[in-house]
């Protein structure tokens, strides 16, 4: 078959080279800083240089998949990368993770510097994390992916699996455990109500 009569498959991403580094530009400088910070919380209590590895690998297969994100995902591409994000914490790095955090638990609270709260009369993020800490990893998921990410439920619901619906009821039963959590002490010291 001469190159004339060779036709583009309907599946095949037209963009060229130039055209991919444009988008992979566009997609890393809007989405970087936060896919990290999902990421390092994720980790817990994981280095930044561990969050900037996996980010990497997600912008590394966002670029190999890029047609079909395009095709399947338009308008949605940070949605997969939260979802792609989600998926490649190893299993044995979070299980470390949660070794080395209990553990942690174990050290004396006088051994440990408080961070210092760099915005008087707005409630300490120690605070919050203390509470947030205390919460399951569920609750404690989708209240980060609402609050700091700012994501809506609908792609809440993509990165997680589930139905929008469900994100809705999670993050109500979230709300509702975090200002127990408050309350009952966790940053009930008269640093301001959440």
């Amino acid at each position: 078959m001469s190159e004339q009569g060779s036709k583009e498959t309907p599946d095949e991403d037209p963009g060229g080279p130039p055209e991919e580094a444009r988008w992979l530009t566009e997609l890393y400088d809007a989405h970087y800083g936060p896919l990290v910070g999902y990421i390092a919380r994720r980790l817990s209590r994981g280095s930044l240089q561990e969050a900037e590895d996996i980010a990497q690998d997600v912008f590394r297969m966002a670029l190999e998949n890029r047609g079909r994100i395009v095709r399947d995902w338009r308008g949605d591409e940070p949605v997969w990368l939260y979802w792609k994000a989600k998926g490649q914490i190893p299993n044995d790095l979070r299980w470390f993770l949660r070794w080395r955090e209990r553990w942690c638990r174990t050290v004396r609270r006088e051994d440990i510097e408080p961070e210092p709260d760099h915005a008087p009369g707005v409630v300490s993020r120690t605070a919050v994390r203390r509470v947030l800490a205390a919460m399951s990893p569920e609750d404690r998921q989708v209240l980060q992916l609402y609050y700091w990410d700012d994501l809506a439920t609908r792609d809440i619901g993509r990165i997680l699996g589930i139905n929008p619906n469900a994100v809705v009821q999670r993050l109500n039963r979230a709300r509702r455990r975090f200002r127990e959590g408050w309350a009952a002490g966790g940053g009930a010291s008269g640093e301001g109500e959440a």
